[in-house]
């Protein structure tokens, strides 16, 4: 039988064989780490000797009221406080469950500690109800929604509508969080340029390990981590939005559950990226704003340009295109029922 390395189980109990106590963990091929004393375990973690990231439960005992001074050991409690430090400090969103299994331990006080679980001192009892909680996170699905549709259509704006009207326990991730570096072309006239339209600019590797760790790390939150929307959200919605978004690679394409595409007129989106650019009044129209003949020049020829390129393939791996027309004034209502009967019909 294969133990998960992603699902560890600490237990700290002064029993040396509470290993053999330990079956029903084992029989869901997790990973059981026993330890004797507080401190041992406490030392583990902190000098990283056990992966933060695997732990998804710490189990103790030791609820001695003066933590076992005369062997200058830690009270359970103070080592469950202690760890919850590290784990803030590591800045992961998963903080472990908190477990007591003990006829000592003041459940009153327990809870004011911040532990999850308290049971008067029956292992059996410990077990399944960690299993039984751990496993409603464990399988809890993260939905990626994935938003594209060339610079200027609104992408940002809608993802951020979709991400509150969903209850997304994060902002919308933003493809342009990826950007590197920017590359000099020789454009046929513009003449030599900087450019970011190109997928060159962007760490496609480092957005691929962001979407695989939040789908895990959000996957194994537990619920009362999460904020008040998404407490009972399940599966957890994650938008993210980005004009190259389809077309990076077959890989990153595949990692979206629902893919849609924003078209829009060439006119719109340089009035749109024109205003954002260069910060225009939101209270003029588009009749009265003048954009620069320089910036519609840049505009028609390289970001207009590069999105032609790559229009028809984005397309094709989208699951659905909408027209302007079908989102224009921040007019959602289209959009969001076709997200809905989505996530009703499949998820």
């Amino acid at each position: 039988m294969s133990i998960d390395p992603q699902i560890s189980i600490v237990w700290v109990d002064s029993d040396p064989n509470i290993y053999r106590s330990t079956g029903l963990f084992q029989d869901q091929n997790w990973n059981v780490i026993c330890f004797n004393e507080t401190v041992d375990a406490l030392n583990a973690v902190r000098e990283k000797r056990l992966k933060l990231e695997n732990i998804k439960c710490v189990i103790t005992s030791m609820m001695e009221r003066d933590g076992r001074r005369e062997r200058g050991l830690l009270n359970g409690l103070q080592m469950l406080d202690d760890m919850k430090i590290i784990w803030k400090q590591s800045r992961s969103r998963y903080r472990p469950l908190m477990v007591v299994n003990s006829l000592t331990a003041d459940v009153n006080r327990c809870k004011e500690h911040g532990v999850d679980i308290v049971v008067a001192a029956n292992r059996n009892i410990v077990q399944k109800q960690v299993i039984d909680r751990l496993n409603t996170h464990l399988n809890r699905r993260v939905i990626l929604i994935g938003i594209a549709g060339p610079s200027g259509c609104g992408k940002t704006t809608y993802a951020k509508h979709l991400s509150q009207y969903l209850g997304s326990p994060i902002p919308p991730i933003s493809l342009d969080n990826f950007f590197t570096k920017s590359i000099y072309i020789d454009h046929p006239i513009l003449g030599r340029i900087k450019s970011l339209e190109q997928p060159e600019t962007l760490n496609i590797n480092g957005f691929m390990i962001s979407l695989r760790q939040i789908k895990h790390e959000w996957a194994t939150t537990p619920v009362d981590q999460l904020n008040p929307v998404a407490e009972k959200s399940n599966p957890i919605y994650i938008v993210v939005e980005g004009f190259l978004l389809f077309a990076l690679s077959n890989d990153v394409t595949s990692m979206f559950d629902i893919r849609i595409f924003l078209d829009s007129t060439q006119t719109r989106c340089r009035m749109q990226r024109f205003r954002r650019d260069t910060k225009v009044d939101p209270a003029l129209s588009d009749s009265q704003v003048r954009i620069a003949t320089k910036f519609s020049e840049w505009f028609d020829n390289l970001v207009w340009a590069e999105y032609l390129q790559r229009r028809a393939l984005q397309i094709a791996n989208a699951e659905k295109v909408f027209k302007p027309e079908e989102y224009q004034n921040n007019n959602y209502t289209i959009l969001d029922a076709y997200i809905g009967q989505r996530l009703g019909e499949t998820f």
